[in-house]
């Protein structure tokens, strides 16, 4: 299986790329990466060229090139300034993974770095980061019934960062999302997530969405395979 990596790169994040792309070493079995970003590339190369960071491999999205082909991404901002843009560069992500070509993707948050090896594939299973026992939001879970109809898979957490996805799995997610729901899978998906009462400091009373698309791609992933 050929491994794609995704990095997701807004302008603020470039300088933790600078850093975590130095530990590149400890990740295992990466065919290529591809950098999603709305900054131009010539800005970007050069800033790693700066930082000694082979780009050999590397590929470039710009933004522009997808997002029209997946509008339904900015219904995710109409859960306030502070959650909405938080939202909506989770459903950029699942847009991506549905527009890429590839056989097993792994999405990598750009502030996170591996100090060990670790390969994402291994003997013919995806092998996913977790921590262990834990739980976070419960808008995090609640979203598996009310949009896949399955329950939470595991007592471990997938919110690791290094998020591993296969292609038919995230095929067979999307196929089940808009048959069941009759509609687009990033409206089915943000539909069904449960809004939940604030507390402090953010407010009381307001309704916001707690989503994770790691939640949601792992106990996919293991509810297919057991």
């Amino acid at each position: 299986m050929r491994v794609t990596r995704i990095l997701f790169l807004a302008k603020y994040r470039l300088p933790h790329a600078c850093m975590s792309l130095q530990y590149d070493h400890n990740l295992l079995n990466i065919d290529k990466t591809i950098i999603v970003s709305p900054e131009s590339k010539d800005m970007l190369w050069q800033c790693f060229a700066n930082h000694n960071i082979d780009t050999s491999n590397f590929v470039y999205l710009p933004d522009q090139e997808f997002l029209p082909l997946y509008p339904e991404i900015d219904n995710w901002l109409r859960y306030g300034t502070r959650f909405g843009s938080w939202l909506r560069q989770q459903a950029l992500k699942l847009s991506v993974l549905d527009y890429l070509d590839y056989e097993i993707a792994l999405i990598q948050d750009p502030d996170t770095f591996l100090i060990q090896p670790w390969s994402c594939w291994e003997q013919g299973m995806l092998n996913f980061m977790v921590l262990e026992n834990t739980t976070h939001s419960r808008g995090y879970y609640e979203v598996l019934p009310n949009s896949l109809g399955i329950q939470r898979q595991t007592p471990h957490c997938f919110v690791t960062e290094l998020v591993p996805v296969h292609r038919d799995d995230w095929n067979a997610l999307k196929s089940l999302l808009e048959h069941k729901h009759n509609k687009w899978f990033l409206d089915a998906i943000i539909d069904a997530v449960p809004g939940l009462p604030t507390v402090p400091p953010w407010g009381t009373g307001n309704i916001i969405k707690w989503f994770s698309e790691y939640e949601l791609i792992g106990n996919w992933a293991m509810f297919r395979h057991q």
